[in-house]
């Protein structure tokens, strides 16, 4: 019995893994372009916390963890091994932490959704900020165009905390949105 749900948990990994790749690959079509250093405005953290809630904090970070290191297939970054790791395995991974308020209290209730939702995008940022900051400093650009304005002063803190921001605020909101509708409308995904 205990090989059956083994298996399953399994195959729910690779469903999920799959599906947040291809939500990935669509954000990188649709949103991609706009971001010139990298990054899209996805959903793809969903499916990776979706397993997170459902199966634990194991089952998520081990999800995060083949997306992240499948990323880079699709036209990732690379600058050097652990550049990669910081960018792609790392963020992907600690977005399976989006479960860890499930593991006092079995019962989900939407403030852990959105809670656990708001942590796991909170610690993707992070690894963000930090490859920018270690990695990318050199990249900083001395001024930013957006929304035409003009943008000057960065420093490797400011650019990486500024430029990551632009996408993963996003995301982390339309993630959490899109979270509470479907443990609205679709409870059961939630659930073992």
């Amino acid at each position: 019995m205990k090989t059956n749900q083994e298996t399953l948990v399994i195959a729910e990994i690779s469903i999920l893994a799959a599906l947040a790749l291809a939500l990935d690959y669509l954000a990188q079509i649709t949103t991609g372009t706009i971001y010139p250093y990298g990054g899209s405005i996805s959903i793809a953290m969903v499916p990776i916390m979706v397993i997170s809630f459902r199966r634990g904090i194991i089952a998520g970070v081990t999800t995060g963890l083949i997306v992240g290191t499948i990323q880079i297939i699709w036209g990732g970054h690379f600058l050097q091994f652990f550049q990669y790791i910081l960018d792609y395995p790392v963020p992907y991974a600690v977005v399976g932490f989006a479960g860890i308020l499930t593991t006092f209290h079995k019962k989900l209730s939407s403030f852990q959704l959105i809670m656990g939702a708001i942590i796991a995008g909170l610690l993707r940022y992070f690894s963000h900020y930090l490859a920018g900051v270690i990695f990318w400093s050199a990249y900083v650009p001395e001024e930013f165009k957006i929304f035409g304005k003009t943008l000057k002063g960065f420093n490797p803190h400011t650019w990486s905390i500024f430029y990551n921001g632009l996408y993963m605020i996003p995301t982390i909101i339309v993630s959490t949105i899109v979270l509470v509708a479907l443990f609205k409308y679709a409870k059961q995904l939630f659930a073992e």
